[in-house]
């Protein structure tokens, strides 16, 4: 799951001095991280300053209208600048820069909706930095049409981006994210992302002074790459001690949205104890992804796994999509997820069903 809240987070903490996290904290944002929301909250808190943002609304053109496939959002869309085809330029300042879009016939800037940004330092070397909130659009976005890939422009060196294509008039959107090619200091290259078809791509930019966050709608006019599918199993964790908690199984990007599933996880200890937890599939009346699957266990259950012995613990999970086997398997703490512990990836035999474009 692609989370810009967690990532504008990160970037945040890296603002503020280090400091433990109680177990409770960390086990709740794992969980924002594991839910893939249409509406994606990103909230950041300053260093020095906390700036609140208005941001301005701009209709589609007439080639693409507003798309009623989700419903509207408290916030409006960020503001869209049309400006004439000289070489975009920026001055480093208080205020991030835009995303301009380098399209065919124009230029089309982006403000940022979202963002974590350190200006240049004052006389006396403090910098300031400021973290507005702000709210993922999925509607009245401004559109580009359907042009066959996209260059755009950012205005600080040494910056990485990532692109999630969101698909629009879907109840449960799938979801496609995709690292961006840098092709010169301050120019990136984007290409179509999953089947062909109306999107919402969020840019999420990341460097040195913060991270940034602008989208746009696509009306991408061929077929990309899609994600694979991925799944985690949680269970032990370690922050001084060793601990274990209600065992759960994530999976995400399969090529379909079986109509049955279940799983069973077997662990076992390192002196080869071992006993076999059961986990029921739950959504809490959310909207995941298509293709997406999560699984919790009791209690009383993970208690019982912690007596068992010392780790590492091997993980055995059995999935049963409608009526088929996959057999995946992990070791903790080798194969725990870095930022996202006490995750661990598994990994399957036969492989889970990866999704294709029709």
């Amino acid at each position: 799951m692609n989370d810009f809240e967690d990532r504008l987070r990160r970037h945040v903490d890296a603002l503020t001095p280090e400091q433990s996290v109680p177990f409770r904290e960390v086990l709740a944002r794992r969980d924002r991280r594991r839910r893939r929301h249409r509406a994606l909250a990103a909230s950041g808190t300053a260093m020095v300053a906390v700036a609140a943002i208005a941001i301005g609304t701009q209709p589609l053109g007439p080639d693409h209208p507003q798309d009623s496939g989700g419903p509207a959002t408290s916030s409006p869309a960020p503001t869209e600048t049309e400006t004439e085809r000289p070489e975009p330029t920026y001055e480093w300042g208080e205020q991030p820069s835009p995303v301009v879009l380098r399209l065919a016939s124009r230029d089309l800037a982006l403000k940022p909706s979202s963002y974590c940004w350190t200006g240049p330092p004052n006389r006396k070397g403090i910098s300031r930095s400021i973290c507005p909130y702000g709210m993922e659009q999925t509607r009245d976005l401004p559109g580009v049409g359907s042009p066959a890939a996209l260059d755009f422009w950012f205005g600080v060196e040494d910056w990485r981006f990532e692109a999630t294509f969101t698909e629009l008039g879907v109840d449960c959107p799938r979801q496609h994210t995709v690292p961006v090619t840098r092709t010169g200091d301050h120019l990136f290259h984007l290409d179509p992302v999953g089947p062909a078809g109306r999107y919402s791509v969020n840019l999420f930019g990341s460097g040195d002074q913060g991270s940034v966050r602008a989208s746009f709608l696509w009306a991408t006019p061929s077929d990309g790459p899609a994600d694979q599918p991925s799944a985690y199993v949680a269970l032990a964790s370690e922050a001084g001690e060793l601990e274990t908690h209600p065992v759960e199984v994530g999976v995400d990007d399969l090529a379909f949205q079986p109509r049955e599933a279940d799983v069973e996880v077997t662990v076992t200890a390192a002196n080869g104890r071992s006993m076999t937890l059961d986990a029921e599939g739950r959504d809490h009346g959310e909207c995941y992804a298509e293709g997406t699957l999560f699984f919790r266990g009791e209690q009383d259950q993970a208690q019982q796994a912690a007596q068992l012995g010392p780790p590492p613990f091997t993980y055995q999970v059995r999935l049963t999509l409608d009526g088929r086997r996959y057999l995946g398997t992990a070791v903790w703490p080798r194969d725990e997820i870095a930022d996202l512990a006490p995750n661990t990836a598994l990994t399957f035999d036969p492989p889970l069903p990866a999704y294709a474009a029709p």
